[in-house]
């Protein structure tokens, strides 16, 4: 999402809020309720969804038909979010094993007031990491290394700053705008410019 966007978004649906006649706006997440049937939090439906669409078995076309298909708000079971899930959970037990496997082998790189973990884009084999994985294994790194200071938790607007100051292009992750993405070619300038920024 732009940054500029990203930023005024909520001001721009508060103002529009009254013209439109819409209810005013709750800063908190969605719970999906069926009656006889246990509650779903939107993250574990957004797990679910990713699961289906980036599955290494299913073809991307029938995953987005699955991922449609978990939507689907009439009560009872529904088997395409039960297989979302069931393909999110094992997404997040391989980045789980990767996540021990590099914090166990030292690979977490720390520079200055942070530390960051690295994830090639393009391998050998393209289809790994998948976009759930990339996200997951970002979440896993800032769990396994735990946060000294209250100043970090803001780090997608010291990205922002830094990636200003530095003129590098950064790729903010949709879900969590502290995992980037930026080209290999300008990740010391923008390290300087994050180091120098958070020093």
């Amino acid at each position: 999402m732009d940054v500029e966007l990203r930023r005024c978004l909520l001001a721009a649906l508060e103002d529009a809020a009254p013209r439109h006649k819409l209810p005013s706006l709750v800063h908190t997440t969605f719970l999906l309720r069926h009656p006889h049937s246990p509650t779903v939090a939107a993250l574990d439906l957004v797990y679910a969804i990713m699961g289906l669409i980036e599955h290494e078995t299913i073809p991307k076309e029938e995953g987005f038909q699955l991922s449609l298909s978990a939507l689907e708000t009439a009560p009872g079971e529904c088997p395409p979010r039960r297989k979302g899930v069931t393909a999110a959970r094992l997404a997040l037990e391989a980045v789980s094993r990767v996540v021990h496997h590099m914090v166990s082998a030292r690979q977490l790189c720390l520079a200055g007031p942070f530390g960051y973990f690295i994830v090639q884009e393009r391998r050998p084999r393209p289809t790994r990491p998948h976009g759930l994985v990339r996200h997951l294994a970002a979440n896993f790194t800032a769990v396994a290394v735990p946060r000294r200071t209250h100043r970090l938790a803001r780090l997608d607007l010291s990205f922002e700053q830094a990636a200003t100051k530095s003129g590098t292009r950064i790729q903010l992750d949709h879900m969590d705008s502290s995992v980037i993405s930026l080209p290999t070619s300008q990740r010391s300038q923008f390290f300087d410019a994050l180091t120098a920024l958070l020093a």
